[in-house]
């Protein structure tokens, strides 16, 4: 269980225990279980060796002109936005933290699952 989720409520609690603050404890639980919902995953894939999934937020291939086109502007690269999630489409913030400090990129592992499926 989302640990703020679990203080949320359990702030709640108190609170109507006691009839003090319950407009805040509400707005925090709603804050939390706002964070805590499930994602549509768009893309399922393995980072370090954990099952996840990819929900893109922005994907844009960029262009690839070659030198002697009509065009005069360079090549934009291209644009990667998504959210990592577990496999049930939760929120993997820990997952993300993780493959930073073994040194995975995980650009390169979603831009190699786009273009294998595309």
């Amino acid at each position: 269980m989302n640990t703020d989720l679990f203080w949320a409520r359990s702030t709640l609690r108190v609170a109507n225990a006691t009839g003090v603050n319950k407009s805040q404890a509400m707005t925090a639980l709603n804050k939390a279980r706002s964070q805590h919902k499930a994602l549509r995953i768009d893309l399922e894939v393995t980072i370090c060796g954990i099952p996840a999934g990819i929900q893109l937020d922005h994907y844009s291939r960029g262009t690839n002109l070659p030198i002697h086109s009509a065009s005069l502007e360079p090549n934009d690269p291209p644009e990667l936005e998504y959210t990592v999630t577990d496999r049930k489409g939760y929120r993997a913030d820990w997952l993300v933290e993780r493959a930073e400090r073994l040194g995975v990129d995980l650009d390169s592992i979603v831009m190699e699952q786009l273009t294998d499926q595309r």
